[in-house]
């Protein structure tokens, strides 16, 4: 499982300034409209689509961040301290896997639920 995420995650790295690029905007735009006194963050009809985008980015940062330094499986040449700390790393991004995983799903339904409030609220 962590070395398919590892193998997406290296293949996607060029993504990176993407992903960082809208993550920086999304906290612009969620600081200006929270902060803001002009007319444009008086309203907060964007403050919805930007947290939104932001939690989405984040967690892609995340992943992207995480995931491309998983440790190879050991080898029957392996000493016994160096596959007892690559199974120790290993198992740690099981953890970080399932964190993820469970973190996607918790994230897609309160972006369902944001996006449709804010749909049935502006449009």
């Amino acid at each position: 499982m962590i070395d398919g995420l590892s193998k997406i995650a290296v293949k996607i790295k060029w993504a990176k300034p993407f992903i960082n690029a809208i993550l920086f905007i999304c906290v612009c735009i969620f600081i200006f409209i929270i902060f803001g006194s002009t007319s444009f963050a008086a309203d907060d009809t964007y403050l919805i689509p930007s947290l939104t985008a932001l939690i989405w980015s984040l967690l892609a940062c995340s992943f992207l961040y995480t995931f491309p330094y998983v440790p190879d499986k050991t080898t029957k040449n392996d000493s016994f301290i160096k596959c007892l700390k690559i199974r120790l790393l290993r198992s740690y991004y099981y953890l970080l896997a399932i964190i993820a995983a469970l973190s996607c799903f918790a994230v897609f339904i309160l972006s369902f639920r944001m996006i449709t409030i804010w749909l049935r609220t502006y449009l």
